[in-house]
């Protein structure tokens, strides 16, 4: 005899395929109807024909969060009387990093101008003060260690 999912008794694992349906009938949910862990889980036990605890679905991070997004829009609604667009946690996440990347590219973008600016301005002042281009680009002597440091000299008396 096969251990089925809508047996009353004893415990049901909330598989990954399991968390993932919750998390879809929470998603689901008609935003005009009122969204509690109780109408959650009776609408789970009804779905998937076996009743776990508020507290056990809210252990899991998926299950909490298309809760938590849910209840958010439901709260919009209830305050506009409008349906917002659902969008599912993934994409709000998504959304937050491509907004976190375009502030990063724009700090990158001011400090590349600043650098341009101070470029400008050496160049100019290096110009004034009688040093040519060729000058400017030419490279820079090499550097004697041996001078400054005591045990590349020993080694070079050697």
């Amino acid at each position: 005899m096969s251990k089925n999912i809508g047996s009353q008794r004893g415990r049901a694992a909330l598989t990954p395929t399991i968390i993932e349906r919750i998390a879809g009938l929470i998603e689901d949910w008609p935003v005009e109807r009122s969204l509690t862990w109780d109408s959650v889980v009776a609408q789970a036990e009804a779905y998937l024909r076996h009743r776990w605890t508020r507290q056990g679905l809210e252990r899991h991070p998926r299950i909490k969060s298309a809760y938590e997004a849910k209840r958010l829009r439901h709260r919009e609604f209830a305050r506009t009387g409008t349906v917002p667009k659902p969008r599912r946690p993934e994409i709000e996440l998504r959304l937050q990093q491509m907004a976190k990347l375009a502030a990063e590219i724009e700090k990158a973008k001011r400090i590349v101008r600043e650098y341009d600016e101070r470029f400008i301005l050496l160049q100019a002042a290096a110009l004034r003060h009688g040093l040519t281009l060729a000058q400017l680009e030419a490279n820079l002597p090499s550097i004697d260690r041996s001078v400054t440091d005591p045990i590349l000299a020993k080694v070079r008396r050697l």
